[in-house]
């Protein structure tokens, strides 16, 4: 693998990682990263290893053909395989390009991961068929992973994510341990092996502060859901006693990204913003463990390939991951899972390959996004939106999640049922990531009552939200951010709580505001619920003020800022020995250990079953 000396480098290709001789010009996360980009800023990037041209081989033109007869037009073959199959609607025609794959292990691969990754097979694929092909896509891998080629391997490494897993309303921790294991492994026999485990990262040391990182490639980067429920929480950190580094792309190392709301605050709060070339996972891994940090905090694995392919790596003594992808993570260098006892079940532990550590707080300090970032009536998005939304007296139903969140099952068996009940409402769905077969069946089943919205900008949607009589919360993946939108406009959503975290939120906020008239606990009664309150003005007004009454106890908790405070000093116990100041207010030093510093970490950061560290 050597040309003229040159040691073999990783370096990220689009949403892949290849093995090249020398450092290659800089081939990125292309489509993955692209909201995230400067476009003055950065050149064009070249072909990747893991492109339609690279992954079909010789049967491009028929691949291209077939595509382009099917609708989905290839004006270029570099474009990475993974985005051309997002655009095939018809499943004849994705298998058929599937079948044109070259490599027999490739071709098999894709052939399991379709019912779970692509829009033509998830929503008509119920959950235990799901698994099972997850479970024989795991299986080829075990079984071929020693074996496979260099284009195999960057290609595999590319679907270390499987963003849509989660989505799955099964028990989800062996499979993605699973999944992760021989990943890891696979990596392991590489050149990046011996940067798995940094020399310094269990080794014992002593601070004056704790040295914290937050791995924010790539959702702190812009206005996403992990943003806003972790911005207030990094920048609460007590400067005193807390070392904060803040990890992102190079290009935001000097400055935010524009038109990120409150990133100059986030920022400027953080004592370092350190600047990774994620075009290069070698660069990443040795900048980030050079860091020598004492917590390096995951807020978001599962929703980006470099967010597991770094948590691979044994950077810092502690590696903490939180809802951001709200489940467990699968991979064994990740430690603790952060969460909240206002949100899990009872038998929570045996969702987590992590050490679960569920708070007293909500484990988030979400910002009050009411009035400053509403959008400017009379914008494009603004007006052509409201409209299409069909006025009074019609009852809007707002589903708006993410089109994962939608089972088609629930929704059969239950949405009807509410139209039934109410028979002039108009249920809203997002348009973006159905596949039109999907969105024909939902029509059906709503006897076309039925609006699929595009992708609005922020205050747009929320004036969707305001202008709906209720949300209905999806089930068994409800919502967290849309409910909190809602209770921000005031407006209730029926919720019935699922068995795991991602199903949990809202019931959580809604016990925490002391309000439980809107929680199912079955199926007929989510259906009464919905019904009652579409219905019933009077009743659905009470619920209204009440919410807008107390709502107040989810924004901003400073609790949860606290408790994050004594949960990172408490898990790093192990490891790190903190000095203090005397005084307190660093006006002399004491050279003592911290045991004691803070009594109530003897306390805080757990809800009775949290790990004794």
């Amino acid at each position: 693998a050597r040309q003229g000396g040159g040691r073999p480098v990783w370096a990220l290709t689009a949403r892949c990682w290849l093995f090249a001789p020398t450092r290659v010009p800089p081939l990125g996360l292309s489509r993955h990263m692209a909201a995230n980009r400067h476009p003055e800023s950065e050149p064009a990037l070249p072909a990747s290893e893991s492109s339609l041209a690279s992954v079909v081989g010789s049967n491009l033109a028929a691949a291209v053909s077939i595509a382009a007869q099917a609708g989905a037009r290839i004006d270029d073959v570099n474009e990475v395989f993974f985005e051309v199959l997002t655009r095939i609607e018809e499943i004849s025609t994705l298998n058929t390009i599937l079948d044109l794959v070259e490599s027999v292990f490739l071709r098999a691969l894709f052939h399991e991961l379709k019912h779970i990754s692509h829009q033509v097979y998830y929503h008509d694929t119920d959950d235990a068929t799901k698994v099972a092909h997850f479970q024989n896509a795991c299986a080829l891998v075990e079984e071929y992973a020693p074996q496979a080629k260099q284009l195999e391997v960057a290609v595999l490494i590319s679907t270390s994510h499987q963003y849509h897993l989660s989505y799955v309303s099964s028990p989800k921790k062996d499979l993605l341990r699973r999944w992760h294991c021989c990943l890891r492994d696979l990596i392991a026999r590489t050149p990046l092996g011996e940067l798995l485990h940094h020399p310094a990262a269990r080794l014992p040391r002593v601070r004056w502060r704790l040295r914290v990182g937050f791995f924010g490639i790539d959702k702190l980067q812009k206005f996403s859901s992990v943003y806003r429920d972790r911005m207030n929480v990094i920048q609460g950190l007590d400067s005193r006693r807390f070392e904060t580094f803040l990890i992102v792309s190079a290009q935001y190392a000097a400055s935010p990204p524009r038109d990120l709301a409150g990133a100059d605050l986030l920022w400027g709060s953080v004592d370092h913003v350190v600047g990774c070339d994620v075009h290069d996972l070698r660069a990443v891994l040795t900048q980030v463990g050079e860091l020598h940090l004492d917590v390096l905090v995951y807020p978001e694995i599962g929703m980006h390939p470099l967010t597991c392919l770094t948590a691979y790596a044994r950077l810092a003594p502690v590696q903490v991951t939180t809802w951001g992808h709200s489940l467990t993570s699968g991979i064994p260098t990740v430690d603790y899972y952060f969460s909240s006892a206002w949100y899990e079940p009872t038998d929570a532990e045996a969702n987590y390959s992590e050490t679960l550590v569920q708070m007293r707080s909500l484990c988030t300090s979400y910002p009050d996004l009411s009035i400053k970032h509403r959008v400017r009536k009379g914008g494009a998005d603004y007006t052509s939106t409201l409209e299409v939304l069909p006025p009074p007296p019609t009852k809007l139903v707002c589903c708006m999640q993410t089109s994962c969140k939608v089972n088609l099952h629930f929704l059969r068996r239950t949405m009807p049922r509410i139209l039934d009940g109410a028979p002039d409402a108009v249920f809203l769905f997002m348009r973006e990531h159905f596949a039109s077969a999907t969105r024909d069946a939902i029509s059906e089943a709503l006897a076309g009552q039925v609006l699929f919205l595009p992708t609005l900008l922020f205050g747009t949607f929320r004036t969707v939200i305001a202008r709906s009589t209720i949300l209905l919360d999806l089930h068994p993946f409800g919502g967290c951010n849309t409910a909190l939108d809602s209770f921000l406009e005031g407006r209730i959503i029926v919720t019935l709580p699922g068995p795991e975290l991602p199903g949990r939120f809202t019931q959580g906020f809604y016990r925490r505001m002391g309000v439980v008239d809107p929680i199912a606990s079955t199926e007929d009664e989510y259906v009464d619920l919905a019904v009652r309150f579409l219905n019933d003005s009077k009743e659905r007004r009470r619920i209204e003020r009440l919410i807008e009454k107390r709502r107040s106890v989810l924004f901003n908790d400073q609790a949860s800022v606290a408790e994050w405070e004594d949960t990172l000093l408490l898990v790093s116990r192990p490891w790190v020995t903190l000095m203090r100041r005397k005084g307190g207010d660093g006006a002399g030093e004491d050279k003592r250990a911290c045991a004691g510093w803070l009594p109530r970490l003897e306390f805080r950061g757990c809800f009775g079953c949290v790990c004794n560290v």
